[in-house]
């Protein structure tokens, strides 16, 4: 997979009414992930409480990978 960006996964009203679709899908990116076909390159790490100033550092181009915000 190329140029491809997992940002985020909101699934809920997919396992209401695509069930068999959502667990291919999602039988697929596990099977990625244990296979190690999935590498991002994470460059900062923070928590959402910081999330206005890491978007800054995206807007001003001062990151060169995902950034990755967390509760």
């Amino acid at each position: 997979v190329k140029n491809v960006s997992l940002i985020g996964i909101y699934w809920s009203r997919y396992t209401l009414e695509a069930t068999p679709m959502t667990r291919e899908a999602a039988a697929q990116i596990w099977d990625l992930h244990r296979r190690g076909g999935l590498d991002p390159l994470v460059t900062v790490r923070d928590t959402i409480p910081n999330a206005l100033d890491r978007n800054g550092d995206l807007a001003g181009g001062r990151t060169t990978g995902k950034v990755v915000l967390t509760w």
